[in-house]
C-alpha cells in the first residue's frame, strides 16, 4: 500500500485508507441489487452455458488448445487457449489492436495462452467473434 504511515506495524496501520473510491462504494448497493434481480443461479447458467459454447467453437479447431480443464467442477467462465505457433503476447496485441478483445497473456508455469473471462452480458455472437480472430490469428 503507498500512503503515509504503511511503516506501522500496529493495528492502526488500517486505519490509512489513503484516497478512496467513492464512486465504487456509492455504486455497490446498486450492483448488489443487479445481482440479486438476475438471481446466483441464472448467472451460474449463463456461465456454464458461455463457457460450453467458447469451448464447442474453439475446440473445432487443431490449431486452438484448450488449456483449462474442461469438467465443470474445475473451470468455469475464465477459459485459458494456446495459439499453436504464436507467441501469447503477440496473440493478446492483434486480438486487441485488430479485433478489439482484451485478454491476459499467461506465460508462466510453461504457458503460452491467453486467459479470457466469459462474463454474463457476454453473447455467443461475441464470443464467435473472438474465435474467428483466434484463427485468423492462427492462421497467419
Amino acid at each position: 500500500m503507498v500512503a503515509r504511515g504503511y511503516e506501522d506495524t500496529s493495528i492502526r496501520r488500517l486505519e490509512n485508507y489513503n484516497t478512496r473510491n467513492l464512486p465504487e462504494v456509492l455504486a455497490l448497493g446498486a450492483a448488489l441489487d443487479y445481482r440479486e434481480t438476475i438471481g446466483a443461479q441464472r448467472i451460474h447458467n449463463r456461465t456454464f452455458a458461455l463457457k460450453h459454447y467458447f469451448r464447442t467453437k474453439a475446440g473445432a479447431h487443431s490449431k486452438l488448445v484448450l488449456k483449462t480443464p474442461e469438467p465443470d467442477s474445475l473451470s468455469a467462465g475464465i477459459q485459458v487457449v494456446e495459439v499453436i505457433g504464436k507467441e501469447v503476447v503477440d496473440v493478446k496485441n492483434r486480438l486487441f489492436d485488430e479485433h478489439g478483445i482484451d485478454c491476459r497473456p499467461m506465460k508462466k508455469f510453461g504457458l503460452n495462452a491467453v486467459r479470457l473471462s466469459f462474463a454474463i452480458f457476454i453473447t455467443k455472437k461475441q464470443i464467435d467473434v473472438l474465435v474467428d480472430a483466434l484463427v485468423s490469428i492462427a492462421n497467419s
